[in-house]
């Protein structure tokens, strides 16, 4: 019998720290650093130790684990990237309903690394704070499984995880997306230039099905070139990504931008280009940000509501702290296209 299936068996009565160190080949001092969220682990060591958590459904004792905490009145928020307008927003909004309950936030950037999101929430859990609210990389659950194996309250924003349970608040991306190009389907528009984040994003995932979806529905389909992914989501993505759309032969007269910041980029090179917005080209952003109604043309965007989403987040995870809900919470609120001046019929 596999070494795997062993320990599964094992796994459904009591798992020990002896075992977890026994499946990951290493020794008890070694798992007991990491549970305690110590640094000093070599990081393959530490993501061995995390795997066989995760396989083995490894619970600590919750009594050692509240004697142990003695948590603070402060919550910890991972997010991917401080200065994009959309977290910031996210994080105001949690920071006034936090500070409405007595709460501290450490704000902590992940810079859309992995290694870096689960390191912050080693910190986090060491300087004992009562509970996360992290928007994931989309890379790994890992730093989600560390704070549920040492029982921090946690929250997901902005995205979920497959396979994790979890309570979490989001925009329903889907919708949002599907509104956006029925609108564009809808002023005439039938080549489209897509300006996204990384495939690895559930958000970005959401958008792209819902664009498939409608497209097919329309018996449409996008050629690969006319899709353009970026790790950056600021203004130079989509002023770069525009440069590239708008080179092909067969250029898009519609170019969906997965968010407003990355839609200015691509107004600003269409207009340097010497192109009419909207008469030459559409530009469609998503999250309103401040600037979408201040730019011009200024920006039809798909309105998240973003203070809303990290006050909901709060309240989630201050009622976690408490102990009070049953079961997880999975809270979508709705997205709402906002027609401004970037948009119209192609050629009009």
């Amino acid at each position: 019998m596999p070494l795997c299936s062993i320990f599964k068996i094992e796994a459904s009565n009591m798992v020990t720290i002896k075992y977890v160190a026994q499946h990951a080949g290493v020794s008890k001092a070694t798992v007991s650093r990491v549970l305690n969220g110590n640094l000093n682990v070599n990081a393959e060591m530490r993501q061995r130790v995390l795997a066989s958590i995760a396989t083995l459904d490894y619970q600590p004792s919750a009594l050692a684990g509240s004697l142990r905490r003695q948590r603070t009145r402060a919550i910890g928020l991972v997010v991917p990237d401080n200065r994009n307008p959309f977290f910031a927003e996210l994080a105001r909004g949690i920071e006034a309903r936090c500070d409405e309950a007595g709460y501290s936030v450490y704000l902590c950037n992940s810079a859309d690394s992995e290694q870096k999101e689960i390191d912050y929430c080693y910190k986090l859990y060491r300087q004992r704070v009562a509970g996360v609210a992290i928007a994931i990389t989309g890379t790994s659950e890992q730093a989600i499984r560390y704070l549920q194996t040492n029982q921090m309250p946690i929250v997901l924003l902005d995205r979920g995880y497959p396979g994790v349970e979890a309570d979490s608040v989001q925009c329903d991306h889907y919708q949002g997306a599907y509104d956006a190009m029925d609108y564009l389907l809808g002023l005439g528009h039938r080549r489209f230039g897509l300006i996204i984040g990384l495939r690895h994003d559930p958000p970005v995932q959401d958008r792209l099905r819902a664009t498939f979806d409608i497209l097919h529905k329309h018996g449409l389909d996008i050629d690969h070139q006319m899709i353009y992914e970026t790790q950056n989501y600021g203004h130079e993505a989509g002023y770069t990504g525009a440069q590239h759309l708008l080179s092909i032969r067969q250029r898009p007269t519609a170019i969906f931008a997965f968010n407003d910041s990355m839609a200015v980029g691509a107004l600003r090179y269409a207009l340097e280009s010497g192109l009419r917005v909207p008469g030459d080209l559409s530009v469609i952003g998503v999250d309103n940000i401040p600037l979408s109604s201040f730019v011009y043309p200024s920006l039809t965007t798909v309105a998240q509501p973003m203070t809303e989403i990290g006050r909901a987040a709060a309240d989630m995870l201050l009622a976690r702290i408490e102990g009070t809900p049953a079961s997880y919470i999975r809270k979508h609120l709705p997205a709402q296209l906002i027609v401004r001046e970037s948009t119209g019929s192609p050629n009009g």
